[in-house]
Order: structure tokens, then sequence, then C-alpha cells
């Protein structure tokens, strides 16, 4: 188990169990990830008191940790893909059962509860942030390029399903008036999900890691990385597209608790209309892509996210009615355009990042935007307590914190969208194309032989 080996060609037409393990391993790292760090934890956290800035720092903490994979991204020649990412979601697991004791500890005030369970969100998050590094230049190795748009339609229908059943689970054991316990048996079977996880992690097939630590005397050039405008394109317009969903996705949960009193199993329940919709696009997502390729499908899905956002806008303006139902449609769109918008961008990043350096470009992918996602809501949280206790009524809109924030998300999409729109010419396949004739020199200098990217 776990030596398979796989034959990786670009005109492959599909790929084998070994690599089919990994949509097993995401559907219940899916269900672990969304049943510790999604709803239920937020909700959680409000239950012990949080106020919208705490919040803020607790939905930080986890895309800000991830700027480990810079350090991490050293380690993996050492070790190897497979074992490196084995060893720290294995690592990262305890920290999930440490977090559902946290609740059964009754004989502390709610606020040292909140602090344990934010110094377990850290353990996690650190060991989450050093393991990750691995992951997508392990899956640019093994999965077949002529496949990637499938092989990312099946891997998000699997983390969607695995999250739906996540907040489905979640929604029934926190039903009613939930105590701390029961928050506890959500996190339980996170921990267990994710030990589950583990076991397909397993089978998965090792890849050669391109970058072996002999070769790592040169040093790594950031700047000139930063510098490869194809690169730079799509790091920015995924960092701004991020920095909203991050904020949308915390302060509308706390706005539907406190502004508008919905219960907390209700909330995570409607929380699975959106990985509802993110599966109904899902199985045709792959022959699309592949057919139009990235940009159509993130033109359109991020147009849907700002249409989403400014109806949270005019919710919370009080200038819509609003009920169970019309937050489900309106969790069901955001959901579909996110996990569109997700698996376009991954694909199309496969195609831009050089071979050169690839574990440095994705974590320096990966630590950027993350930054991104964590400052977001911790920025958003410190506005929504300083409006809090300023609600003003003009021009038959309520203006208060939620309706400002939110009204000013949607503004940081839309500019994102027009940035999109001005950059829609970029080509994956041109750029594979480009990529391959550009590395046909590549020299012995080390990580960095051949260097042509830079500059351009």
């Amino acid at each position: 188990m776990g030596s398979s080996k796989v034959k990786v060609t670009s005109n492959s037409s599909d790929y084998g169990p070994d690599i089919f393990a990994e949509h097993y391993h995401v559907f219940f790292n899916a269900f672990s990830f969304t049943a510790f760090l999604g709803s239920p934890l937020i909700l959680y956290a409000k239950h012990l008191g949080a106020s919208s800035t705490v919040l803020g720092l607790i939905a930080a903490i986890a895309p800000i940790l991830v700027m480990l994979q810079i350090p991490g991204a050293y380690f993996i020649p050492r070790l190897g893909y497979k074992k490196f990412a084995l060893l720290g979601w294995g690592w990262r697991t305890v920290f999930i059962f440490l977090a559902a004791g946290v609740g059964l500890l009754q004989f502390t005030d709610p606020g040292t509860r909140l602090v344990l369970l934010i110094f377990a969100l850290i353990g996690f998050n650190i060991i989450r942030g050093l393991s990750t590094s691995a992951w997508l230049p392990w899956i640019s190795q093994i999965v077949p390029e002529g496949v990637r748009g499938a092989f990312f339609a099946r891997e998000a229908f699997a983390s969607n399903l695995g999250s739906l059943l996540a907040v489905v689970v979640a929604s029934l054991l926190v039903g009613g008036a939930p105590k701390d316990w029961q928050f506890s048996l959500v996190f339980f079977f996170a921990g267990i999900s994710a030990l589950i996880s583990l076991r397909f992690l397993c089978d998965m097939p090792e890849a050669p890691c391109e970058e072996a630590v002999k070769k790592s005397s040169t040093s790594v050039p950031w700047a000139a990385m930063l510098a490869y405008k194809p690169f730079s394109q799509f790091l920015w317009n995924y960092f701004f597209v991020m920095f909203a969903l991050a904020a949308i996705g915390v302060f509308s949960v706390e706005f539907l608790r406190d502004a508008l009193g919905f219960g907390s199993d209700k909330i995570i329940l409607l929380g699975a209309a959106g990985f509802v919709g993110a599966m109904s696009f899902l199985p045709l997502f792959g022959r699309v892509v592949d057919r139009c390729g990235s940009q159509p499908v993130i033109l359109v899905s991020v147009g849907v996210i700002v249409g989403c956002i400014l109806v949270w806008a005019l919710i919370a303006g009080g200038l819509l009615l609003v009920n169970w139902f019309s937050v489900g449609i309106l969790n069901f769109l955001m959901g579909l355009a996110s996990a569109a918008y997700n698996a376009a961008n991954n694909r199309i990043g496969v195609a831009i990042i050089p071979e050169m350096g690839r574990n440095h470009f994705f974590a320096l992918f990966s630590v950027v935007t993350s930054v991104g996602v964590g400052v977001s809501p911790v920025i958003w949280g410190l506005v929504l307590d300083f409006l809090s206790s300023r609600p003003v009524s003009a021009w038959g809109v309520l203006w208060n914190g939620h309706s400002i924030v939110f009204g000013l998300l949607s503004f940081v999409a839309l500019a994102t969208l027009f940035s999109y729109w001005c950059s829609r010419s970029l080509s994956e396949q041109r750029l594979t194309l480009n990529r391959k004739v550009n590395l046909q020199s590549s020299s012995s200098s080390g990580d960095w032989g051949d260097q042509s990217w830079r500059g351009k």
C-alpha cells in the first residue's frame, strides 16, 4: 500500500484507481475540515461570547499560517510528497481531538474555553500550513495533463459532497439551544473523518520531487516570480476574490444569528445549500472547461459571486425581505459559483506555473492569497465592531455595519471581475506550450536552471 506507480502521459483519457483514491481522501478530509473549521466553529465561538473582531481573528488563523508553506517547501525533497503530507495530516488530526475535548471542560468559564479552542486551532493550522506545501506540486505530478479538467471537477464534487454531509450531521447534533458537549461531538466526528482520510492518502502514488536537496544552493528569486506577468495576474485576481469570499463566509453566518435570529441548526443546514449548488454543476464542469477553457467559466462565476454579495448588502440594508428559502437560494448560487471558480482557477494555475521552481511558485501563491483570506475577516471584524453601535437610517436604507461591509465587499468583487475581463486573453493552452518551449534549454544550475520566465 502506498507504493503504486502512475504512468503520466499528456494524452491519457483517464486515470487509475491509485489516483482516484485522492477523491476519497478529499471527501473525508472535506467532512473533517467543514465540521471543524466551518460554521460550527463560528457558532461555537459565538456561543462562548466571541465578538466580531475575535471571529475575524479565528477565521484568520488558518489562512495566515499557510505562509508556513514557504519554509515547508524546503523540506519536501527530504521526505517526498507522500510522507510529508502523511505526517502533516496525521499530526494535525491530534489537534482536532484536543479541540473536541474543550467542550467537556465545564469546570472552566466560557472565556477560558474560548482561549483553549483558539490554541487548538493554532496548533492544527501550524501543522496544516507546513504540510499543505506538498499538495499541489504532488497533484500536478501525478495527474495526466489531458484529464485535469475532469480530475479537478471530480475532486471538487467529492469535496462538496463531504462538506454537505458534514453540515447535515452538524445541524442534527446542535439542534435547539446547543450546549458545549454538542459542539464537542461535532469536532469528534471531524477527527474520526480525518483519520479515515489518511487511509486513502496512503493509497495515492508517490511522485519524484523536481527540486532535489543537493540542487538547493541557488537562492529563490521571489521578486522575479512575482514579476512574472501571467503568474502575477493569476495571483492577484485570485487574491481579491478570496478577500471578498473570506469575509462574506464568516459574517453572513454572524448576521443570520445576531441580526435575523436564525438558530444554529438552521444556519448550518442552510449552509448545505451551498454544497448542493456546487455539486449540481461540477459533473458538467470537466467537459465545459476542457472544451472552452477556464477563462469563460471564471468570468461567469465571479459575476455570480458579485451578485450574491450585493444581495447580502441589500438584505442587511433592509431593502429585501429574507426567509429561510431565500437564504438557501443565495447559498446555492454562491456555492455553485465558488466551486466553478476554484476548479477553473486550479486548472489554469497548473498550466501557468512554470516547472522550474514549481514547489516555490505554489508556496508563494498559497501564502500571498492566504494572507488576503486571513487579513480580510480581521479588517472587516474590526469595522463591524466599530459600526455596531452606530446604525443610521437614511434614504430608505439601514446603514449598519453589515450593510456597509457587504456593500464594500461587493465593490471589491466587482473590481476583480473587471480585472479578469481585462486579462481574458490569458490562455492555459498557450501558456503550456510556451512553458514547454522555454524549458527545453534547462541547464544544470540547480532548482532554477532555466529561468526563461524571469522578466516576463
